[in-house]
């Protein structure tokens, strides 16, 4: 990887990749890293014309070094390069420098609620056990990052910060779990490849993508939902490479999935959409063609994220605070203050300018945080999804009480079950909604303690990173 300077969350990778302004020949020293935050211990030195590699190939000359072992996550790392390491072509010893960059924390990953078909990936053999609280997922930590979407599916995916992708749950129907077979799991199992960034999960599909920007899918084709422009009604157990383009964004919110749409944006920030387009779910101001097997672009080029659920409601944000929804209005979900199911077959604006991150709820409710770490919601609230301590529908935006909410793209989650997930900025998790299979972690279900929930109520625990939903349960990241 390259860092700049004071870069922070950078993944770890083999290599570390450094880039200069100027053509450079080997002098005389190390190359230094040092663990800031364990009073600069050094991690090990790099000899200049042994472990350092030089190459002024291209406009910008690189220097690299590899360690010998990873990097500490969540660190503070300091590179030192003394004057005269390295020279210019002429001789003249080039000044010392340094800088810092940050590595990326690393997470525990934990599961809950329902698991009928093995998609709290806890390898049991016995179908259908449910848990009302956080179970551990293995004894691993150095999960990266959840599949996001999914909120009616009934399988997981979680890439590793290795860059290893892993799926678990139902896989019987469409091969959506990407193994090459149709064999349901019911512990985590990976997909070949070491160098996957995100990934998102559909109800029968799935996609991700790779450092190299390239995007993938897998599973059920139907209304073109994989996105590849093939013949219909073929589905894919393997990844299938999406097109050829190597300009995905791969931040969080780029990439999210429906039942049978989905949504990313590219490196320029363009967004794209394909699949099921009854409501107008692809945002093109065209429903005349009920769905579309390759990428329709989306009018902008500065969306930032965007959130799809079950349902034919989508959300996104741009890069000027904006938030946008089109699609289905049912329930108000649209926040437009107009009458139920009002349609858009292209984005609308919802009120305000400094709106950080949306997320869809089970397809007809929107919760979406603001910059100011408020937390507001809309749309449907049969079980006490919008926290409003009410169940009243609400078509236009109201704020969930509390200053403190994470802006994160990746710390809201749902299901299609009507349950609420999200983390503060203190590391709490905080739940409501609907607990019928025990979904909020609360130790409560259908059959002990409240079945519903309708203002935030705090999960056990501390150091929460994000939550994410599937079909009634959930999946968790926390240090």
């Amino acid at each position: 990887y390259n860092p700049t300077v004071g870069e922070t969350n950078i993944a770890p990778q083999p290599t570390i990749e450094l880039t200069v302004n100027q053509r450079i020949v080997a002098g005389s020293g190390n190359v230094s890293l040092r663990m800031v935050s364990a009073g600069s211990t050094i991690i090990e030195n790099f000899g200049v014309g042994s472990s350092v590699t030089i190459n002024n190939d291209g406009t910008l000359p690189k220097l690299s070094f590899t360690p010998t072992s990873t990097l500490s996550a969540d660190s503070v790392i300091f590179v030192d390069i003394p004057a005269g390491a390295f020279k210019t072509p002429t001789g003249t010893d080039i000044k010392a420098t340094n800088w810092t960059f940050t590595t990326k924390p690393t997470y525990q990953l934990w599961s809950w609620g329902d698991n009928e078909k093995g998609e709290l990936g806890l390898n049991q053999s016995a179908a259908n056990i449910e848990y009302s609280s956080p179970v551990q997922i293995g004894s691993d930590s150095n999960w990266d990052s959840i599949g996001v979407g999914g909120d009616a599916s009934l399988w997981g995916a979680a890439i590793k910060a290795d860059g290893t992708l892993w799926v678990w749950g139902e896989n019987d129907s469409y091969g959506q779990l990407g193994l090459n077979d149709k064999v349901n799991r019911s512990s985590p199992t990976q997909i070949p490849g070491t160098t996957w960034n995100k990934a998102t999960r559909g109800r029968f599909h799935g996609l991700a993508t790779k450092t190299d920007g390239t995007l993938w899918a897998w599973g059920d084709f139907q209304d073109g939902a994989l996105g590849n422009n093939g013949p219909a009604n073929i589905d894919y157990s393997s990844p299938i490479q999406i097109g050829s383009d190597t300009t995905w964004g791969t931040d969080a919110g780029h990439l999210s999935a429906s039942d049978k749409t989905t949504g990313a944006i590219k490196t320029d920030g363009t967004l794209w959409m394909w699949g099921d387009n009854d409501f107008g779910e692809l945002g093109i101001n065209d429903r005349s063609v009920l769905n579309y097997s390759s990428p329709v672009q989306v009018p902008g080029t500065t969306w930032r994220t965007v959130s799809l659920a079950n349902g034919p409601l989508i959300s996104a944000t741009k890069t000027d605070g904006t938030m946008w929804v089109w699609g289905n209005g049912r329930m108000g979900g649209n926040g437009q203050n107009v009458p139920e199911n009002t349609d858009y077959s292209s984005p609308v604006q919802v009120p305000g300018t400094t709106w950080s991150k949306a997320h869809i709820t089970h397809g007809y409710s929107v919760l979406a945080a603001k910059t100011d770490n408020t937390l507001w919601s809309w749309g449907y609230n049969w079980s006490g999804e919008l926290g409003q301590n009410s169940r009243i529908d609400y078509s236009s935006p109201v704020q969930i009480p509390g200053t403190t909410w994470s802006t994160n793209p990746i710390t809201l989650g749902a299901t299609y079950g009507s349950s609420v997930w999200t983390v503060k900025t203190d590391g709490t998790a905080w739940v409501w909604g609907d607990s019928y299979y025990g979904q909020l972690g609360l130790n409560t279900n259908g059959a002990v303690g409240p079945r519903r929930y309708s203002s935030p109520t705090q999960l056990p625990g501390t150091n929460w990173a994000s939550i994410i939903g599937n079909n009634d349960g959930a999946f968790g990241l926390r240090t």
